[in-house]
């Protein structure tokens, strides 16, 4: 999935991040920092299997890219922090889900996906805040960020 808009509604806060030369962040990647960089999920170090990726991606992450960034490209890129905005994440599979369920980035034993995400409360990253039943894999959430909501 490369280049999508997630932003729905609300306020957005963009702070530029920087970016190693060898590292490519899509537009609508989940973005966490990395040695003071951003860099997209997948990215992050595998921890060893699903469950301990999702926890490691848990405590790291910081939004969700507004800009991309080529290999070989150091410009910063924007990322979108925001506690109030509106976005709307793609599901892994097409599940039921309901206002307040918990939301986590879809993993595997390898690592941690880009863009998608799964319903599951032991790594939130995002609360629903639209229900939506078992068909299509659009749903709309708020993030929870911990690096965010832990910082002193």
């Amino acid at each position: 999935m490369a280049n999508v808009e997630r932003f729905r509604y609300g306020t957005q806060t963009l702070i530029p991040v920087p970016v190693e030369s060898a590292t490519v962040v899509e537009k609508g990647d989940f973005i966490c920092l990395g040695s003071g960089y951003a860099v997209p999920a997948g990215s992050v170090a595998d921890a060893g299997d699903a469950a301990a990726n999702r926890e490691a991606i848990e405590a790291v992450i910081l939004g969700i890219a507004n800009t991309a960034s080529a290999s070989g490209k150091t410009d910063d890129v924007l990322v979108d922090i925001s506690l109030e905005a509106i976005y709307e994440l793609t599901q892994q599979t097409a599940a039921a889900v309901s206002v307040a369920d918990l939301i986590e980035i879809y993993a595997t034993t390898a690592a941690a996906d880009d863009q998608l995400v799964v319903a599951g409360s032991t790594s939130p990253i995002a609360v629903v805040v639209r229900a939506k039943g078992a068909t299509g894999t659009g749903i709309l959430c708020k993030l929870t960020p911990q690096v965010l909501l832990n910082a002193p």
